[in-house]
């Protein structure tokens, strides 16, 4: 067989499609690509961790100031009044399609999980004891933070 390059008249190396010149230059050229793709990885990993870090910053500072429901308990048999406290519950973001290049960074550095019930990509706010409205403050800012870099995320979350 010929070489696979059109100016080249030799005979094919081996398996190769290449004569042994052209080949060592494919493999050099195969190489390089190699190399760029590590680079082009390594550069959007900071990228999505620096994103991450922000929008866990702007989820962090939006829980301390969410203004929090406060409720009562009573014991109906002893009449005795608990120390109010905020509503419970709990709160989590998606992240779909689950495949896409920051879903699967976010499975990879164990920050969310796949549901298989739902779909996607999902990290639960674990943060803020029971505060259900903590919770959804700190989810709904990272949902904004994720959205404007173009990332489809979603908050949601639920009374206990």
């Amino acid at each position: 067989m010929k070489c696979k390059v059109e100016s080249c008249d030799q005979q094919t190396a081996g398996q190769s499609k290449y004569c042994r010149e052209h080949r060592v230059e494919s493999r050099k050229r195969f190489k390089e690509m190699l190399a760029q793709q590590a680079v082009d990885h390594a550069e959007r990993d900071n990228k999505f961790k620096e994103l991450w870090k922000q929008a866990c910053k702007a989820g962090y500072a939006a829980a301390l100031t969410a203004n929090q429901q406060i409720i009562t308990a009573m014991d109906e048999m002893t009449g005795q009044v608990f120390e109010p406290f905020p509503i419970c519950g709990f709160a989590w973001i998606t992240i779909r399609p689950g495949n896409c290049a920051f879903a699967n960074w976010l499975k990879k550095n164990n920050y969310g999980k796949t549901n298989s019930y739902s779909g996607g990509v999902q990290i639960w706010i674990s943060d803020y004891n029971q505060s259900y409205d903590r919770k959804l403050a700190h989810a709904k800012a990272v949902e904004k933070v994720l959205v404007a870099a173009g990332i489809k995320a979603y908050a949601d979350g639920r009374l206990d």
